[in-house]
C-alpha cells in the first residue's frame, strides 16, 4: 500500500488546528475541523472543492477549496468574492461585506453549528 503524500499547512493552519482539537463545542464542530485537516493534508482540489453551496445557507454564502489551502468565499447576493491563503486566514475574517459587521467567518460557522458544510468532494472517485 502506498502512502498518500501530505501537503504542507501553513503555520496558522497548524496553530488552529492544535488550538481547536479537544475543545470543540459540538460533534459538528468537531467533523469540519478533522475533515478540513485531511482535506488540507492530501486532497488537492484543482477544479474547485464547494465546502458551502450559496443555496445551503439564508445568507446565500459560499466557499470554495482550491488546491490544497486557498479558500474563495463570496455571497450570491452581492457578488462580493475575497481570496485566502489558508483555513485560518479564511475563519478569522470579518463578514462586513455580506452583511454580518464584526462577525468572523467562523463565528458564523459556529452559530448554524455547520450544518450547512458539504463533506462530499466530488473530485474522490
Amino acid at each position: 500500500m502506498t502512502k498518500k503524500q501530505s501537503n504542507q499547512l501553513t503555520q496558522d493552519d497548524i496553530e488552529l488546528f492544535a488550538q481547536m482539537e479537544g475543545h470543540y463545542i459540538s460533534d459538528n464542530e468537531r467533523s469540519f475541523f478533522e475533515t478540513m485537516r485531511k482535506k488540507l493534508e492530501y486532497s488537492c482540489a484543482t477544479d474547485g472543492d464547494r465546502i458551502l453551496l450559496a443555496n445551503s445557507n439564508p445568507d446565500q454564502i459560499w466557499i470554495v477549496r482550491s488546491f490544497y489551502h486557498w479558500f474563495n468565499v463570496g455571497c450570491q447576493t452581492n457578488n462580493i468574492e475575497i481570496e485566502f491563503e489558508g483555513l485560518a486566514a479564511m475563519l478569522e475574517y470579518k463578514m462586513n461585506e455580506w452583511g454580518h459587521p464584526d462577525t468572523t467567518i467562523l463565528q458564523w460557522l459556529k452559530k448554524q453549528d455547520y450544518q450547512c458544510i458539504s463533506y462530499e468532494d466530488p473530485y474522490s472517485n
